[in-house]
């Protein structure tokens, strides 16, 4: 079994969240940490994360898109960093959270009006 603790030490930041022009992706970027296995992902659709998504960033890469969003939604997201040691995993505090809306798509907006003869 995995035991997990919680180390203030390793802090998690996001610096950007960023609605992609096609609105089906929200671009993250991270403030990088030191010391760290990867970070973790916390979004939802609801401000408390009742109805919540997590997931792992398995590198240390400061950048991850998330990916098949709902239109017309506004998501709320955290972020941790996690290290592994052995079968332990120590977590660090989540971040403040970002809230990103994401519009209505606008692939329906052009529609042709030409009449063919």
């Amino acid at each position: 079994t995995q035991s997990s603790d919680l180390d203030p030490r390793l802090k998690g930041m996001i610096k950007k969240a960023l609605r992609s022009k096609n609105n089906k992706k929200i671009s993250l970027t991270f403030k990088k940490a030191k010391n760290i296995s990867g970070y973790q992902i916390k979004y939802s659709t609801s401000k408390n994360f009742k109805k919540k998504t997590t997931m792992f960033a398995k590198s240390k890469k400061i950048k991850y898109v998330l990916k098949g969003l709902k239109a017309k939604k506004k998501y709320f997201i955290k972020v941790r960093t996690y290290k592994k040691k052995g079968k332990k995993i120590t977590y660090g505090k989540w971040s403040k959270t970002k809230t990103v809306a994401v519009r209505k798509s606008s692939n329906n907006k052009k529609k042709s009006t030409k009449k063919n003869n």
